[in-house]
């Protein structure tokens, strides 16, 4: 719970001081389920493929070291042709129409 230290000194601020504490809440009620619970979790291992070092380098290399910038690279722009209102507002606004 905060409480609110008065300043001791002529110009010094208030200061709050907080203790943070825990709520623990068990996962289960019954301590019991929980092996069974756990039995269900699918094995990560053998969804998703591992990649090495060296193979996270070279896809982030080739999405972040381009020459183009995002906007260049986005296919926005291709994708939804139809323009709505608010985008027509938008042009005829900077448009001076």
């Amino acid at each position: 719970m905060p409480y609110l230290h008065k300043p001791t000194k002529p110009g010094a601020f208030p200061q709050t001081n907080m203790k943070m504490r825990r709520n623990t809440t068990p996962l289960l009620e019954d301590k019991d389920a929980i092996p069974g619970l756990l039995s269900k979790m699918p094995d990560f291992e053998n969804i998703f493929e591992r990649l090495s070092p060296a193979q996270v380098e070279a896809i982030l290399d080739e999405q972040l070291a381009t020459d183009g910038n995002a906007e260049n690279r986005s296919n926005e722009g291709t994708r939804y042709k139809t323009k709505n209102s608010v985008d027509k507002a938008f042009d005829d606004l900077m448009t001076g129409k």
